[in-house]
């Protein structure tokens, strides 16, 4: 028998709707009564028919059922009876009370009919989709987690359909470093949720869909669902609310594939703590299944405090065993190549040069499984030994024998070496984590003009659509972009500063390939290189600056103290211990573990910065700096006596500095100006109004991080510019905007027009 896991078993308007019906009412009952009575109506042929449900409640008894029966009167055309699976009243039972042509359903199977019907387009086309695009010899991964380890996909499967109590309302977060399989993982479990055998409908979001919507906050993610939805069931239509209901009601599950590039694109306006705050919320109103997979390196330096119900699992690397595993299914029946395999593969390994302390993706790179995938593959094509090298020679030289081999096989006139060159170039002039190009862009690059051709079945490229390839591995665009800075840090060109200017934070795809590219040796390069580029791009020169404080990272320092010596020392060279200033720099992202004591920051832009764990007193001293975008101080211990001289806060880092330094830094219009002007923009979407909201959704974003969502809340009530009001499934509620305002609101919002119900809402708030 098929399972529900732990479903919720009340049955609502919402799910009157799912089942088709317009309109539904609950009529009123005593309190405490164990049934409820629904009115709604429905559509057949050319005639409106109003029909009734009767729900009978778990702890419902046989008179409770009777006194049900008096309420509906003495007509009972159409009208059904609910019951949930663990009520105890038998069919026949109910059949003397109701009449035998009433018809009873279960509430559970009732409503998992109608899902299943609704979505059986979607469910097959995502079968044959899965079928197609999952790794033909699939490895069951590992878990870092002791108590998990070679168990991790059965276990998940557990997560996914309910079976494990203890994780009810918990959102699952597989992690992992990029190349390690995550996507892989979760297509996997997919096949097995579709395969029929669970009652759930997982709804799969693809990260390739997250460029294609333009999300404006937290509340549209709903977009990318339905364009996810549509894209393999172009009819499928369901309202937001119904997919939510459903999905808190267990009848669908949730795998969100690529948290990352959802929000850590330089370019999205998500704020990466609220999106899995939502998803955290939902899952703890419910008995919702969402799995979230991310870079292991992007969610450490975004979310530092989970939620309480957010689970991490980490992704480990292939071991030894798993290799061999691998191999031996790709070469089925050939025990010659999977021991050839292994010889490349055992070459790989024992070349790497490895750092003094375990983990990193250098050190891991060998074991990532598409090495593994990779190896296999240069093996079945005819490939030979090879000769590993050290650092980045290591897979360089690895992809160099590749290309060689493809060389020999196609008597290709473009060397190994300008092979690797013109897959360099297609990667720098693309954006995206796999590019997209024409086929006819590969005569543009180092490849000669009668080789193109034959380059349709390159090892290194996969066709997308008649004319458009990508290259094989997600991973191969940004390596190559890695390998291409980590060649030239000598002389960087102006378009590898655009590169790495991608990155300024230094949480990207590149970013991490390049840490594994590089040691600790090449910390002078690095900032040597961090010096050249300053002058011209700032944000390239964040991103070196990252890329420098990892270096440090896998060197013997471990004081807060001694890293901020050993990494400054580095970047500004040996008068730093004299002078202890910092002129004219550019900070994106995460400061963390630095002492930053008796330092002076000159001239230095600082946007959307958080300092963690960073020591600061009176002798830390910013002058003439700006401060823009988030700014996050954890804990914020001597920050208050830091040294400020003739700084520049746009908002709403003055609100943030105002907190730490007790201190009034710019004036209360000003500052209500930009509140007012974050407020009515969550009531504008796509240069159109937008009516209304749920309350959780307004309790989140900038307002909401600066602590001023509740204030401006209770404002916006007073003067009457918003009202609350109750949304169906939502227990918190929403607000909704005052319709006679609207036209206030497009004027503030074309031409910054204070008016009406704002104008007296802006002077409330600079009285404050």
């Amino acid at each position: 028998m098929q399972s529900f896991g732990a479903m919720a078993t009340t049955f609502t308007t919402d799910d009157i709707e799912l089942l088709g019906y317009s309109n539904p009412e609950e009529l009123s009952t005593d309190s405490g009564t164990p049934f409820s009575i629904f009115e709604t109506t429905a559509i057949a042929g050319l005639e409106q028919i109003r029909s009734r449900f009767v729900y009978l409640k778990s702890n419902c008894t046989l008179d409770h059922a009777r006194s049900a029966r008096q309420r509906l009167g003495q007509s009972l055309d159409h009208t059904y009876v609910v019951k949930p699976a663990s009520l105890r009243l038998a069919d026949h039972r109910l059949h003397e009370v109701f009449g035998d042509d009433v018809r009873i359903f279960e509430h559970e199977e009732l409503v998992w009919k109608k899902i299943d019907t609704v979505f059986a387009q979607y469910s097959e086309s995502l079968r044959s989709s899965i079928e197609v695009t999952t790794e033909k010899f699939f490895i069951s991964p590992r878990s870092t987690d002791q108590e998990i380890q070679d168990s991790l996909e059965p276990w998940m499967i557990d997560y996914m359909r309910g079976d494990r109590t203890d994780d009810n309302g918990k959102v699952l977060v597989l992690s992992a470093h990029a190349g390690v399989g995550k996507t892989t993982l979760a297509r996997h479990l997919l096949r097995r949720l579709v395969s029929g055998s669970v009652k759930t409908i997982p709804i799969f979001v693809e990260a390739q869909h997250w460029g294609k919507i333009n999300l404006g906050s937290v509340d549209e993610l709903w977009d990318i669902i339905d364009n996810s939805l549509r894209f393999f069931s172009p009819d499928l239509s369901l309202r937001k609310e119904l997919f939510y209901h459903a999905l808190r009601q267990g009848y669908l599950s949730f795998i969100f594939d690529g948290f990352d590039e959802l929000c850590g694109h330089k370019t999205s306006p998500l704020d990466a703590k609220d999106v899995i705050q939502d998803l955290a919320t939902i899952a703890a109103k419910s008995e919702a299944r969402i799995l979230v997979t991310t870079r292991t390196l992007y969610w450490s330096s975004e979310i530092e405090a989970p939620p309480n119900n957010v689970k991490m699992v980490q992704l480990d690397t292939f071991n030894t065993q798993q290799a061999k595993g691998y191999f031996a299914k790709y070469f089925h029946k050939n025990p010659p190549k999977v021991r050839q395999a292994l010889d490349v593969y055992s070459g790989l390994v024992s070349g790497s040069r490895r750092p003094p302390q375990s983990g990193g993706v250098r050190t891991q790179f060998v074991n990532l499984p598409l090495c593994v995938a990779m190896v296999a593959n240069y093996v079945q094509s005819g490939g030979g030994p090879i000769t590993a090298g050290i650092r980045r020679g290591l897979l360089e030289g690895f992809l160099s024998s590749i290309c060689e081999r493809e060389m020999e096989r196609k008597s290709l006139r473009t060397s190994a070496m300008e092979q690797v060159s013109s897959f360099q170039e297609l990667a720098i002039f693309d954006e995206n984590v796999n590019p997209e190009f024409d086929f006819e862009l590969l005569g543009a690059t180092n490849f000669a003009a009668e080789d193109i051709l034959k380059l349709v079945d390159h090892p290194f490229l996969q066709k997308k659509n008649d004319r458009t390839y990508c290259f094989s591995y997600d991973f191969l665009g940004p390596y190559f972009r890695a390998l291409a800075i980590a060649k030239t840090l000598g002389d960087l060109s102006d378009q590898m500063k655009k590169v790495m200017a991608r990155e300024p934070d230094g949480t990207g795809y590149i970013s991490e390939q390049l840490c594994g590219i590089l040691e600790s040796s090449d910390l002078d390069e690095v900032a040597s290189a961090f010096r050249n580029v300053l002058p011209k791009s700032r944000e390239a020169a964040s991103f070196l600056f990252h890329i420098c404080k990892n270096l440090v990272d896998e060197t013997q320092v471990t004081t807060s103290t001694e890293r901020s010596e050993y990494l400054f020392g580095a970047i500004v060279g040996a008068d730093f211990s004299e002078n202890r200033s910092i002129r004219g720099w550019s900070f994106h992202g995460r400061f963390d573990r630095l002492d930053l004591r008796v330092i002076e920051f000159n001239q230095c832009n600082f946007n959307s910065v958080s300092f963690r764990n960073c020591q600061a007193d009176h002798t830390t001293c910013f002058v003439d700096c700006k401060f823009t975008g988030d700014l996050g101080i954890e804990p914020t211990g001597g920050w208050h006596n830091v040294n400020r001289e003739r700084c520049r806060d746009v908002f709403p880092t003055d609100i943030a500095w105002e907190k730490i330094l007790n201190t009034r830094l710019s004036s209360r219009e000003d500052q209500t100006l930009n509140i007012l002007r974050i407020a009515l923009g969550k009531f504008w979407y796509h240069g159109r109004p937008r009516v209304s909201m749920r309350l959780d959704d307004w309790n989140k974003g900038v307002l909401s991080k600066l602590g001023l969502a509740k204030r401006v809340l209770e404002v916006m009530l007073k003067v009457g510019l918003v009202k609350k009001i109750t949304i169906s499934g939502v227990s918190e509620g929403g607000i909704a905007f005052d319709r006679a305002s609207m036209r206030d609101l497009q004027n503030y919002m074309d031409n910054q027009q204070i008016q009406g119900k704002i104008k007296e809402m802006y002077q409330l708030l600079v009285a404050g």
